[in-house]
């Protein structure tokens, strides 16, 4: 049994060594015909942050010309706070096609949780939004000393 759990712990550590240095995959969420997700080739930190958006399709009819907007904005735990931030507004940027996905870069302009809400518009369908949770980490050398 204690060789179980010490095989187990190494494989653990092992793992977080692995994908450590591969693309941080944030999430991923399953619509009724899309598979979406959302990486990032470093840890989520305030500044501007390059994201890709993975759209699987789960058959050819599915598939097609897409747009895919990016809304995000600081996500507030509680309304009084909101209510306390009236410059807090959702902001919008397009994704763009690169080679493997689409590609955005939203502004994180401060530490903490953020919603991201990924819109694929496709002609003749109803839009699909996923939403997302990130948590922003400060940037190396900006926080309080």
């Amino acid at each position: 049994m204690r060789h179980a759990r010490l095989l187990l712990g190494a494989m653990i550590v092992v793992g977080a060594i692995l994908s450590a240095a591969c693309t941080v995959g944030l999430a991923e969420q399953s619509t009724e015909d899309l598979t979406i997700s959302l990486a990032s080739e470093t840890a989520v930190r305030v500044g501007e942050q390059p994201f890709a958006v993975r759209i699987e399709p789960r058959d050819a009819e599915a598939a097609g010309d897409v747009n895919v907007l990016l809304h995000y904005y600081p996500f507030v735990h509680r309304v009084k706070d909101f209510l306390a931030s009236p410059d807090e507004v959702v902001r919008v940027v397009p994704a763009t096609l690169g080679s493997e996905a689409y590609e955005a870069t939203l502004d994180l302009d401060r530490p903490g949780p953020w919603k991201v809400a990924v819109r694929v518009i496709r002609a003749d369908k109803t839009d699909t939004i996923v939403y997302f949770t990130l948590d922003a980490e400060e940037s190396p050398g900006t926080g309080d000393d």
